[in-house]
């Protein structure tokens, strides 16, 4: 299975799992910083990634998430915004949970978490 999970944990926790791991680099760079990369083979150019996100305590189901984020809300606290510092990315905010090691993950290669569309275009 090939994903990465990120969550709270009292600050952020993160795993990652691959299955085709070719190159893979770990640095402790000291002073609290950290930094890790990899390529893994399972996952193909025009492939899929899936990217999903646990419904947010705020909210009391995940229809009443997708409105908030196709349309956003009067406060600007969710929703997707395009980023006005880079124009070729688009954003929305996820509010870090205490013990949720999984509100977002993405998903790719054979995982069973990859939710390739119906019809690829």
């Amino acid at each position: 299975m090939s994903e990465q999970n990120t969550g709270g944990d009292g600050s952020v926790r993160w795993t990652l799992d691959a299955d085709n791991v070719t190159e893979s680099e770990c640095k402790n760079l000291g002073g609290g910083k950290h930094t890790q990369n990899g390529i893994d083979k399972s996952g193909d150019a025009g492939d899929w990634f899936t990217v999903s996100i646990e419904v947010p305590e705020e909210f009391d189901d995940a229809e009443a998430y997708l409105v908030a984020l196709k349309e956003g809300d009067q406060n600007l606290l969710w929703g997707v915004k395009k980023d006005v510092s880079d124009n070729d990315r688009i954003y929305f905010n996820v509010r870090i949970e205490r013990k949720n090691h999984d509100q977002i993950r993405v998903s790719w290669g054979e995982s069973e978490n990859v939710r390739r569309p119906r019809k690829a275009v």
